[in-house]
């Protein structure tokens, strides 16, 4: 008798791993199927099919820049958010900007825009909704990290699950602005879930149009940010860094916290547009971008991503603040750096790479742009006109503007010479729990 349930076990625990394997070469299958068709999806589809629209000379427009979450923390993209301001003010628009948008709805309605943008859509933004202004969201995150937690379940309920942003985003936006090419899949819940028509263009967290600085002179590698993730935060990009500055080669900037552990390799501080004395003060206009004027008087931009950035071939701000501040750009080996600058950037390897390895690149690249100052400012003013070209808030705006004028016409964009044969409703029913991280393009 005990043989027997023994047995029975036995049977049951094999047939339940062979369900199990079953189902996770079923997901990985269903990943790769999903993954292929968003990435054939023409994501620029939207942004060719707006620009037929005729816009007007000006606009008036509300910049949102941050929300206070439930547990009292103020989530921000300030340096994305003021370059906003100063490119909306340099179109010749009026722009009012806010911290937040809770409590300030008389003032809206006074200033009375012709859209809102908001960076960081929260449930607070809810009370906006009736007021007769189009609102659109502004979304720098690495969306296509779900595919790799697709789960499915009963699809009676599809659920999100962002790092402090709220999937009400679907109700009270009239249209996103994404930067990747996840629109396959985000607007069928859009519509799913808002019951609206899904407008969204592709845009990019750049810079406002500098011109071409020639008194630029390259002379000592810059790299800033917040180390926020396990590679650029972890040991062996940690001994690179160390490693460069005791070659006196470069200079490290950014939030402290992103450089505690690592305080010996000459972290300079922080970054910002603004200084204290600034900060309620809510100008209209930056007059001088702090962040350049520093870059500038480095030359070099060295830029190293995260392995999400490289999972979605993201890129980071820094490949357009560098090309704005005229200095020349070392950057990894992310595809879209590589397929966007050409070459009017240097580029080095960090897949499977040791840190002498990496550094060793690095400091070649170097000692060839102090060689080679003429060669390098060609690559610069190369680097210059495809982020004036491509790449400047001014240019987002004015998409922004050409989708504006279908919202409010109420039209249907038919997107399906965007499609390779996709079936959208396949992919969104079986998708029960989809986790998408918030994490900032500017990082």
């Amino acid at each position: 008798m005990l043989k027997k349930i023994i047995k029975i076990i036995l049977i049951c625990m094999l047939l339940s791993l062979l369900s199990g394997l079953s189902y996770i070469l079923y997901i990985k299958n269903y990943n790769n199927s999903l993954l292929s068709d968003i990435q054939n999806y023409d994501r620029f589809f939207w942004n060719k099919h707006y620009s037929k629209n005729k816009i007007k000379e000006k606009y008036k427009v509300v910049i949102a820049g941050a929300e206070k979450l439930d547990n009292g923390r103020v989530v921000s993209d300030e340096t994305l958010v003021l370059r906003m301001v100063n490119a909306v003010s340099k179109l010749g628009w009026k722009v009012k900007y806010y911290d937040s948008l809770s409590g300030k709805e008389d003032e809206i309605i006074e200033f009375n825009p012709d859209f809102i943008l908001t960076t960081i859509p929260k449930w607070s933004m809810t009370s906006l909704k009736p007021l007769p202004f189009k609102i659109y969201s502004f979304i720098p995150l690495q969306s296509l990290t779900f595919l790799s937690k697709l789960q499915k379940s009963n699809f009676s309920k599809i659920r999100f699950k962002y790092n402090n942003i709220n999937p009400h985003i679907f109700t009270i936006s009239d249209g996103l602005i994404l930067t990747d090419n996840s629109f396959l899949l985000l607007k069928e819940l859009y519509e799913n879930i808002s019951r609206n028509k899904f407008h969204g263009i592709v845009g990019y967290p750049g810079v406002d149009y500098h011109e071409y600085d020639e008194s630029v002179v390259a002379n000592k590698i810059i790299y800033y940010g917040i180390n926020w993730d396990n590679l650029r935060g972890g040991k062996d990009y940690l001994n690179l860094y160390y490693n460069l500055f005791k070659k006196g080669v470069i200079n490290y900037y950014g939030p402290f916290i992103g450089w505690i552990n690592n305080y010996r390799s000459g972290w300079k501080g922080f970054l910002t547009l603004r200084n204290e004395k600034d900060i309620n003060t809510n100008s209209p206009f930056i007059i001088k971008d702090t962040v350049l004027e520093t870059i500038k008087k480095h030359g070099i931009v060295l830029i190293l991503h995260s392995h999400s950035h490289f999972n979605n071939n993201l890129p980071s701000l820094r490949e357009f603040e560098a090309a704005a501040a005229s200095s020349i750009i070392i950057s990894d080996e992310l595809n879209f750096v590589k397929d966007t600058f050409g070459d009017s950037a240097l580029y080095i390897e960090v897949q499977n790479k040791t840190p002498k390895e990496i550094e060793d690149q690095i400091l070649k690249h170097y000692k060839w742009i102090i060689e080679n100052p003429n060669k390098t400012k060609i690559m610069t003013k190369k680097a210059h006109d495809i982020y004036k070209e491509k790449f400047t808030l001014e240019k987002l705006f004015i998409d922004i503007a050409h989708m504006h004028e279908s919202v409010i016409k109420n039209e249907t964009v038919d997107d399906s010479e965007a499609k390779t044969k996709l079936k959208l409703k396949k992919h969104v029913k079986e998708v029960d729990h989809i986790i998408i991280p918030a994490v900032s393009a500017s990082y």
